[in-house]
């Protein structure tokens, strides 16, 4: 599979998730956990191993992707953009085996 089919699949993963608990923001999760996993690629060999963890509490749902880092390339600023802007919180942190970058949405139900 390529990393366009594991991107997509986890956006719907999350949408079904986040629609459990926070169904206000379900085209959020999808959008977000997309573009985390472009950021993600864009750093990572084709080699590399992505991990979508989605931790999900009654006002909250945080999606982390841990990736293996081992590109000396860019990082897609357009995603970053879109995650900052559809995140309540983000940001990338480094891990024993690579980095990992997350991003949370909170309930402001309306």
């Amino acid at each position: 599979m390529t990393g366009y089919t594991y991107s997509q699949q986890a956006a719907q993963r999350a949408h079904a998730v986040v629609a459990k608990h926070l169904p206000h923001r379900v085209h959020d999760a999808a959008d977000l956990v997309r573009e985390l996993f472009t950021c993600a690629l864009a750093k990572s060999s084709p080699a590399g191993h992505l991990n979508l963890i989605t931790v999900v509490h009654p006002n909250t749902a945080r999606f982390e992707v841990h990736y293996s880092s081992d590109l000396n390339a860019q990082d897609p600023l357009t995603a970053h953009q879109s995650v900052s802007a559809l995140a309540d919180a983000s940001g990338p942190r480094p891990t024993r085996n690579g980095r990992m970058i997350y991003a949370e949405l909170w309930d402001y139900a309306p």
